[in-house]
């Protein structure tokens, strides 16, 4: 049977092809899966006392009597707080548990406002697809649908910049966020291999910076007066060595930013394949949008791994400093 154009008995939502519904083993009342795990029983409590069987919406529903019932969805207590659809025999929302009103009038107001919020949702610029066709290939046994899913997150940005990217084969986009912390931009969208590569690029062309600092600091210190020396003997080298390894990031940071959108692009559709191959089929938006969105923490990490790998090339270039003066070559 298909649930498209039906609402989940869960939060009211209409059911949309790419959803991944469940029904109750026992009435057939359909759910989203996460609502129905969420709730952990069939909330259809009427339909179960009168031992019917769920019925698309607007068909009556047929008790073990052979009467006919009034069949769930036709009409709502809709919640004025969250608008969910709850059946008329609820006295409370079954998503947010707020009391629920008795009278028509107040009924009919909170039905005004969730036909209201639902063309709102309409409305939303922010859609998945953007108009764009969700069937659309693009390569690999992936669409553009299955694409936007993984994204999750600011699909009105990437959409058309990867469809464009597919279409006209460029790979030159422009990633603010690239230009200034790349490595921060990768993490959060689970990208870690390249959030890695471009974290130790950053730390090692700070190299420089890093020999200078010790050997300015290292004039009171016994044991890295070598360093002092060596540094102070070579200081216009080093610096010039600074501006070079500071061009250098600039540029890294530049091919990050015109590039950042296509390595996501590559990144976003080999992991959809991924999974599919994984499942063997077509894999749910949920997973999708699980495997890729957004990972704030991963940011949080990544300046945590920045910090500590800083520190360790600032304490190996101290202890080669030290090895070095202990050998007497410095």
């Amino acid at each position: 049977m298909k649930y498209t154009g039906e609402k989940c008995y869960g939060c009211g939502e209409i059911f949309s092809s790419e959803d991944d519904i469940v029904v109750c083993p026992e009435c057939g009342t359909p759910y989203h899966r996460h609502c129905y795990l969420e709730a952990g029983k069939c909330l259809n409590d009427a339909l179960h006392e009168s031992g019917g069987t769920w019925q698309s919406s607007g068909a009556p529903c047929v008790q073990n009597n052979g009467e006919k019932a009034e069949a769930p969805g036709v009409e709502y207590k809709i919640c004025p707080r969250c608008f969910t659809r709850n059946d008329p025999s609820q006295t409370e929302c079954i998503k947010c548990g707020f009391v629920l009103p008795d009278d028509k009038e107040s009924n009919e107001a909170a039905q005004r406002m969730a036909d209201y919020a639902d063309s709102m949702e309409k409305l939303d610029i922010n859609k998945q697809y953007l108009g764009f066709n969700p069937e659309e290939s693009f390569g690999d046994g992936v669409n553009l649908g299955e694409v936007a899913q993984f994204v999750s997150t600011n699909t009105l940005y990437y959409m058309p910049i990867f469809k464009r990217m597919k279409d006209l084969g460029t790979k030159i986009s422009f990633n603010i966020i690239c230009l200034f912390c790349p490595y921060f931009y990768f993490a959060n969208r689970k990208m870690w291999l390249w959030a890695i590569i471009t974290a130790l690029v950053s730390v090692f062309l700070n190299l420089p910076d890093t020999i200078y600092a010790i050997g300015v600091t290292a004039v009171d210190m016994p044991f890295l007066q070598g360093a002092a020396k060596l540094v102070s003997a070579n200081e216009d080298f080093i610096k010039t060595m600074m501006e070079l390894c500071s061009a250098a990031d600039w540029i890294f940071r530049l091919a990050a930013c015109l590039f950042g959108n296509w390595l996501y692009y590559r990144y976003a559709v080999r992991s959809v394949r991924k999974e599919k191959l994984r499942f063997g089929g077509p894999v749910s938006p949920q997973r999708l949008g699980t495997k890729g969105g957004v990972a704030p923490l991963n940011v949080v990490l990544t300046a945590v791994i920045l910090i500590a790998m800083s520190a360790a090339l600032m304490f190996a270039t101290m202890f080669i400093f030290v090895y070095l003066q202990q050998l007497g070559i410095i």
